[in-house]
């Protein structure tokens, strides 16, 4: 069946004036993503799309820059404002994980590497396992209304990765899928945060420019006797991100 065409979506006899049947229509678009982050709000090409005058879409571009939806700028045109950075309360230790999925609930995630690997010397200090003994490598990387925006990769304990599967860390934390595989629980995180420039392993999967400035996590869990279950790092697109950390008494 042929798709409608934009302009015979638009009641030119009905209550709802024209222009914000279009401004109902964009927004629609831009939440469903097939507008993001696409110049699509110039005069001409909404003139033609639904058939209307350029004082029409001139006032329904209008509304949506003071919703805050588009924005103009002067010399270039007008573009949809990108989503806010993802704030990040970092007080408690499934905090991360729930914020993301709060504000994120379809937030798609690839694994692009799942396999045993020996670990560096420093990974195996971390994780407390013999020199030369394999753990379970994943990375995983998150996206964001399509564009990469965080790439985390992790080295699980062998006495504690059984069981776990490509799908399993593509779905949920796993802090969450150690402890619903082997009933061992994470009771304590170590985390380091700071800022550096990007390289180009990184640079490739986040899509940015080499040298660009990332936010690095690094983390560690523990079980409730201090024994190091997973660690890893995770590098962030600094213009999508921020954290926060909250200490009380």
């Amino acid at each position: 069946m042929k798709k409608p065409a934009a302009h015979d979506l638009i009641q030119r006899d009905g209550p709802v004036p024209l222009y914000e049947q279009i401004k109902k229509r964009l927004i629609a678009e831009l939440r469903s993503g097939s507008q993001s982050g696409q110049r699509t709000f110039s005069d001409a090409v909404l003139m033609k799309r639904f058939g209307v005058s350029r004082m029409t879409v001139r006032n329904a571009v209008a509304d949506l820059v003071r919703e805050g939806v588009v924005q103009r700028i002067p010399g270039r045109g007008t573009f949809v404002v990108p989503s806010p950075p993802v704030h990040v309360r970092l007080d408690g230790l499934e905090r991360f994980i729930q914020e993301w999925q709060f504000s994120h609930p379809q937030t798609p995630v690839r694994v692009p590497t799942f396999r045993s690997a020996v670990p560096t010397a420093e990974t195996a200090a971390r994780l407390k396992v013999s020199p030369g003994e394999k753990v379970l490598l994943i990375r995983r990387l998150r996206e964001d209304e399509g564009e990469p925006v965080v790439v985390d990769t992790r080295y699980v304990a062998p006495w504690c990765s059984k069981g776990i599967t490509r799908e399993d860390v593509s779905r949920r934390s796993l802090f969450v899928t150690i402890a619903e595989k082997s009933g061992i629980v994470a009771c304590a995180v170590e985390q380091e945060i700071g800022a550096e420039p990007a390289d180009a392993t990184v640079a490739r999967f986040l899509r940015i420019r080499p040298r660009s400035i990332v936010l690095r996590r690094e983390v560690t869990f523990f079980t409730a006797d201090q024994r190091p279950m997973l660690t890893g790092t995770s590098f962030y697109r600094a213009d999508r991100f921020t954290f926060e950390m909250r200490a009380t008494r």
